[in-house]
């Protein structure tokens, strides 16, 4: 019998931790990094009193971060549906992250992850490029 399997309060919050886990990235990632980001955009050209080295790259990172948000977000939510309905048929919470219906969560996890991690390195090219010309 697995730890989790011996404590139904543990197998439960394994399931409600994917659900919490989307709303934290609503709020850190939708909310206050992309404000941070608002103002890196618009102050840094004003500080160095230059112009954004390209508006083109900026509306890339500004789609590609705001496209992925809300699927990563979706994949969340889903998730914590998916890994409860497992555990409430009798899969135990180790078991349930290793099922074959989790495998598009993980590989839908995986490329908003890289597409969002492309996002961001954009943004950086773009802002160092801006202070450097």
């Amino acid at each position: 019998m697995t730890a989790f399997g011996e404590i139904p309060q543990l197998r439960e919050e394994m399931a409600h931790r994917l659900y919490d886990l989307a709303m934290i990235h609503t709020m850190l990632l939708g909310w206050a990094s992309l404000a941070i980001i608002g103002g890196i955009y618009y102050f840094v050209p004003k500080a160095a009193e230059k112009n954004l080295y390209s508006e083109r790259l900026g509306r890339i990172h500004f789609w590609l971060t705001n496209i992925t948000l809300p699927i990563g977000v979706l994949l969340f939510v889903y998730g914590s549906f998916l890994v409860e309905s497992l555990i409430e048929s009798g899969v135990s919470g180790e078991v349930a992250f290793s099922q074959p219906s989790t495998l598009p969560l993980f590989i839908g996890f995986f490329g908003a992850f890289i597409v969002g991690i492309i996002a961001q390195f954009l943004f950086v090219y773009n802002i160092y490029r801006t202070m450097r010309q």
